[in-house]
């Protein structure tokens, strides 16, 4: 079996089994070793007082990100991300798209497409 292979292999397990990331609607868009790409569509609830996605699930969407790229390498762990940088931006409107892309080892800024 080949990486790429595998990784979406650990991909589908972990999806599987991630209760969380399924329930606040997020979606598993691409998947390689050490990479990942998540995307969640910002509903109403996500909304905070300032019109903004609430930081609380921006970090969520970074986590499952780099969860899924740790995890490409058929070795199951429990990441932490001990930086997250994030750009919520004002109007963040719902149904509006929210992409994490991660590589295991660094988070990348997250953008509103």
């Amino acid at each position: 079996m080949d990486a790429l292979t595998i990784a979406r292999a650990c991909a589908d397990a972990m999806w599987a089994d991630d209760v969380a990331s399924r329930a606040l609607g997020m979606e598993l868009i691409a998947v390689e070793p050490g990479h990942a790409v998540l995307a969640m569509s910002v509903t109403e609830a996500m909304v905070n007082g300032h019109d903004l996605c609430h930081g609380g699930y921006i970090f969520m969407l970074a986590d499952s990100a780099f969860a899924f790229a740790c995890n490409t390498y058929n070795q199951r762990r429990s990441p932490s991300i001990a930086r997250s940088r994030s750009s919520p931006r004002r109007g963040a409107a719902t149904g509006s798209w929210r992409r994490r892309r991660s590589a295991c080892g660094r988070a990348a800024p997250a953008s509103m497409t």
